[in-house]
């Protein structure tokens, strides 16, 4: 990749720059390689300005995960649970609870206090009635916040930076996780948009995208871009994962509006979970204790009318919440 050439005494205070660099003297190395920036825009002074504003954000975002994991993961738990559902898979989601109150024998009614989760929960003929929340389970955002912040300086200086230098990917590529980094997803979708054109080799770019179709439930779109993926790299996993939703909720959204226009005889919904099947089973044989995909392809193998497949599914996602493996 060529670089831009500076004249004498710029590339000094630049060399000056990237030795600080090298040596780990970030706060040295930023005020030299700034002065480079603001006289002449070149690329190499913006990459590395770029990546130490990124690399200190992301630095700042994983201490956030690891300080917070625990409280993250209760609450990622506690989120799950939905009413109507199991009893025993809302101990298979946050364990067994602190303790319990029957409230009427004969509706088998109950309270199950979690004293760790600040949640009480009524359970009805065994399943869960209510919840009721003491208190919500939220990490402190400090870390969080002063990431945004690195986040946002990055995007300040490598938004010049793929002005002035439209083809370079790794400007680019940066650009786009700062983007990310600070929530700014419109742009990022809008970057990403270019960038499956510009690097069409890119499986992080298409996976990437593909993601913020299948949030906005545009699964053809998603999966076109999870299959260019798995393209690049067929043993991209989330790639995989992905697509297999794709085409699950695909289906169900086709059999949900099949079922409001009253055409609860069209089974053309089901092409999409026999499509998806092969990759549900895929993801199994990577993660065969995952509960949830085995619920799910008990569900699809259901809809299929295999009840066989289905009960054999339905029963080993049993036995592995039973602790029985």
């Amino acid at each position: 990749m060529a670089y831009y050439l500076l004249p004498e005494s710029t590339m000094n205070v630049r060399n000056l720059g990237l030795a600080h660099y090298r040596r780990g003297n970030i706060p040295e190395a930023l005020s030299y390689l700034q002065k480079t920036f603001e006289k002449e825009k070149d690329d190499l002074s913006i990459r590395i300005i770029g990546r130490v504003y990124t690399d200190a954000a992301s630095k700042l975002k994983n201490k956030y995960f690891e300080e917070n994991s625990e409280i993250l993961e209760k609450a990622k738990n506690l989120n799950s649970v939905q009413v109507r559902m199991k009893s025993e898979d809302l101990k298979y989601l946050i364990g067994q609870p602190t303790s319990t109150v029957v409230k009427d024998k004969k509706s088998k009614r109950e309270e199950w206090a979690y004293d760790a989760y600040s949640t009480k929960f009524i359970i009805e003929n065994g399943l869960v009635a209510a919840i009721n929340k003491s208190i919500e389970l939220t990490p402190d955002t400090t870390l969080l916040a002063q990431s945004k912040q690195e986040f946002a300086k990055a995007v300040e200086i490598l938004k010049v930076g793929i002005s002035l230098y439209p083809e370079d990917s790794e400007i680019s590529e940066m650009l786009m996780n700062a983007y990310i980094g600070s929530e700014k997803n419109i742009e990022a979708r809008l970057l990403l948009e270019e960038r499956v054109v510009k690097f069409p080799d890119s499986k992080y770019d298409h996976y990437n995208l593909g993601v913020y179709y299948l949030k906005d439930n545009d699964y053809p779109s998603s999966i076109k871009h999870f299959e260019a993926a798995i393209k690049i790299d067929s043993s991209f996993s989330a790639a995989v994962y992905n697509l297999a939703a794709s085409y699950v909720n695909w289906g169900v959204a086709e059999q949900e509006r099949l079922k409001k226009i009253k055409k609860d005889d069209d089974k053309s919904y089901n092409e999409k979970f026999k499509i998806a099947l092969p990759y549900l089973e895929r993801i199994i044989q990577e993660k065969p204790d995952d509960v949830q995909m085995l619920e799910l392809l008990g569900q699809v193998y259901a809809n299929l009318g295999n009840s066989k497949k289905a009960e054999e599914f339905y029963k080993k996602a049993d036995s592995i919440r039973s602790g029985k493996k």
